[in-house]
């Protein structure tokens, strides 16, 4: 069986099917990038298994939806952390995760988030997030339930790639 895409009342999910839905006549294939729809599948296939990070079990989560409204706030912050080679929750204008959020968001509030830099791949990037307790958590957190992910390839920098990942519920 193909993972796919499904949309139910208006919010976007990573479902096993066998090909995408369309929903009001929007290919959302063409609204998420290659690595944005991969790394929504492997992040909902890894919140659907009940797993430990570090000593704290977390049971199965729902599926998130894909926060369109954030995806430019994420970007840009994936590419401040690359312009300046570094990896943090802090933009260089100091900006927190909060202010970008509430700058953007409107109905939703920031749950958790998740900077990285390291893999290109969705698939190692949430291997490596499952890896370590804080993240795996970050992943898992249950009140969560949309997401929006940034990533900027660099060829010659520290890390290959950097990643914002926000978390968040809606109000």
């Amino acid at each position: 069986m193909n993972k796919g895409i499904k949309v139910l009342g208006g919010i976007l999910f990573s479902v096993c099917m066998p090909e995408l839905l369309l929903a009001q006549g929007i290919v959302y294939s063409e609204r998420l990038s290659g690595y944005q729809l991969k790394i929504l599948e492997e992040v909902n296939d890894a919140r659907w298994t009940p797993r430990y990070c570090g000593r704290v079990f977390f049971k199965s989560a729902d599926p998130l939806g894909y926060a369109f409204e954030m995806d430019s706030m994420v970007k840009t912050h994936a590419q401040d952390m690359a312009n300046n080679n570094l990896v943090t929750p802090i933009g260089s204008n100091g900006s927190s995760p909060e202010d970008r959020v509430s700058a953007f968001g409107g109905h939703l509030n920031l749950v958790s988030e998740i900077v990285f830099g390291g893999a290109e791949s969705p698939e190692q990037v949430v291997n490596e997030w499952l890896k370590d307790a804080g993240t795996c958590s970050a992943l898992m957190v249950p009140e969560a339930t949309h997401f929006a992910v940034g990533r900027v390839v660099v060829k010659e920098s520290q890390h290959s790639a950097y990643w914002d990942v926000v978390f968040l519920s809606e109000n």
